[in-house]
């Protein structure tokens, strides 16, 4: 099976030839949609670089990966706001630049991190967050640039 695909000079696709649908695939993922016209498929490719797959966490993702590593069971946010110093709104700016470095090693969020409403001890429900197993074992195993584990 071939497909073809061809992309005009302006970013738009005109034709690409591939032999199968998983490197159709692929190819697609390197090449994010830059608008949401109707009817305009343009595309501008992604940087891609050595470098990207060693670059350290940001700092606010190391406060917050620090921070939730240190509670096995996860946080409520109000604490975690409390902890970094923000308001509790401004946990998500931390959380936003975890994912984004997650996904430039092709990590999703759900990989990464868990979030759910738990009650209090005052029944009242809350939003905690926590660090996936799977993201705690990439930290233990040195997969994490930039990363110490305090012991």
């Amino acid at each position: 099976m071939t497909i073809r695909l061809r992309l005009k000079d302006d970013g738009s696709i005109d034709a690409i030839e591939v032999d199968s649908v998983e490197e159709l695939l692929t190819i697609y993922q390197q090449f994010p949609l830059a608008g949401n016209r109707a009817g305009t498929h343009s595309f501008v490719p992604r940087k891609l670089s050595a470098d990207t797959d060693n670059s350290p966490l940001p700092e606010s993702a190391a406060r917050l990966v620090s921070l939730l590593y240190s509670a096995p069971h996860g946080m409520n946010t109000f604490d975690v706001a409390k902890a970094l110093h923000v308001d509790p709104k401004g946990v998500g700016g931390f959380v936003t630049s975890l994912t984004s470095w997650g996904r430039r090693r092709g990590l999703t969020k759900k990989q990464l991190i868990m979030k759910e409403r738990r009650p209090n001890a005052n029944g009242r429900m809350v939003r905690r967050i926590n660090l996936t197993d799977f993201f705690r074992k990439m930290i233990e195993d040195g997969k994490v640039p930039g990363m110490k584990l305090e012991t």
